[in-house]
């Protein structure tokens, strides 16, 4: 029939965006890793460049019913790639948002301590399991197996945000736990500018 020709051909195409996406990123995170990739620095209003990456998921948060806590030190300039940095800001939050519980609490925070600058997302929802926090990162590694095609990620996401950081003078750190809920903290070294 023709609803089966139409599902068929819906089928085909999300299947091909989702191999196009995997592809991409493995390229990615091949040019990140090896160096092929040069860092464009440039000054940045990194707050403005954050709050411009949260609007693009106004429908997602809006769908879960998520109203996250800003806590946004806004006159921070630092020295970076703001493309790739922005590509931070959207996996992580992305992340958060997809396992997040509808209605639960997230936080979304960004400041200046004496070394760095530090921006960190809480949510609350499905929590990580120890071993698998040290995995985090990993190519392909998902602590959800069976959520792969309802979350549409590759589980690469991570791995290109910690080659960024990385580039960055940057560190990467994930705690999970049922009851504080999961947190991605990422320091941003040696790029502050006054």
């Amino acid at each position: 029939s023709s609803d089966d020709a139409t599902n068929y051909i819906t089928t085909i195409e999300k299947e091909t965006e989702r191999l196009n996406k995997l592809i991409n990123d493995l390229i990615e995170l091949n040019h990140l890793e090896e160096n092929l990739y040069v860092i464009d620095h440039q000054p940045i209003a990194i707050a403005q460049l954050l709050f411009d990456t949260i609007d693009l998921f106004t429908i997602h948060l809006d769908k879960k019913e998520l109203n996250p806590k800003l806590t946004i030190e806004e006159d921070l300039i630092i020295t970076g790639d703001p493309q790739r940095l922005e590509q931070v800001f959207y996996n992580v939050i992305d992340n958060a948002i997809k396992y997040s519980s509808a209605g639960s609490k997230m936080s979304i925070e960004l400041k200046r301590t004496s070394a760095y600058v530090e921006f960190k997302v809480m949510n609350e929802g499905l929590s990580i399991h120890q071993d698998d926090i040290d995995r985090i990162g990993e190519r392909f590694f998902r602590t959800d197996k069976a959520r792969n095609r309802t979350t549409g990620g590759t589980g690469l996401g991570l791995s290109i945000v910690k080659e960024i950081v990385k580039l960055h003078d940057g560190t990467f750190s994930l705690t999970s736990d049922p009851i504080t809920g999961t947190k991605v903290t990422i320091r941003l070294l040696g790029w502050l500018s006054d």
